[in-house]
């Protein structure tokens, strides 16, 4: 692919090419302790979908705001393209803030939905009367046992998605993909508002410059 222009297209027409021109190659690679386990092209695309309807059917608006708050992983990935797809905003949340600062950053942005792992669940769930609470909240990683009110489970809104209907509007590249917030070392955190052209062109300047076969790349930085 080096040197390839492969164009700027949207986030969800983005993996839905690479679905098309790579669908059985691996997209990611989770190390567990029984073994890596792999998730193709052709299942993120799908899981991706299933995902984005999951949240329209909950409700979600385009141009909603859904928060991320987890370490790394394939869900993290998936929910964070799911909710372009559905025409959300991104909200990516640092898991080391603390409860004031996560509750201020989900009030200015005014997010109504969120991705949470299970361990940062009282972070967002307990929030007293400081701000109204999120709508729905969706447990990256819950195994089992019974959920927390309000909540529901990362494979319960796939299942939601497989009986909602398709997907019938894409966002636009200038369309606000994501809000990022500055670490307010000088100040309150700022959200930086980037488009889906902001982010894939990140994405098409890389993959010109450097020549990409069949290399693993390895994710160490936090996703948020």
């Amino acid at each position: 692919m080096g040197g390839l222009d492969r164009g700027i297209y949207t986030l969800p027409e983005m993996v839905a090419r690479s679905a098309q021109d790579f669908g059985s190659r691996p997209a990611l690679i989770k190390r567990t302790k029984k073994g890596d386990v792999a998730t193709t092209y052709s299942q993120l695309w799908d899981d991706v979908q299933l995902l984005a309807r999951g949240l329209l059917r909950l409700g979600l608006q385009p141009g909603e705001k859904v928060a991320i708050l987890g370490p790394n992983s394939p869900e993290w990935g998936k929910a964070y393209l799911a909710v372009s797809t559905a025409q959300g905003i991104c909200v990516p949340l640092d898991s080391f803030l603390t409860k004031n600062e996560l509750n201020y950053l989900l009030v200015d942005s005014s997010t109504q939905y969120a991705f949470v792992a299970s361990r940062f669940l009282d972070q967002v769930i307990d929030t007293g009367n400081r701000f109204p609470g999120l709508r729905k909240v969706v447990i990256l990683d819950h195994e089992s046992g019974p959920l927390p009110s309000g909540t529901i489970s990362f494979q319960e809104l796939i299942a939601i998605g497989e009986k909602g209907p398709g997907i019938t509007n894409m966002p636009a590249l200038d369309e606000i993909a994501v809000i990022i917030y500055t670490s307010g070392t000088t100040g309150r955190p700022k959200g930086v508002m980037l488009t889906h052209r902001n982010l894939v062109s990140d994405c098409a300047a890389c993959y010109q410059a450097i020549e990409v076969k069949d290399e693993h790349f390895l994710s160490v930085l936090p996703m948020h």
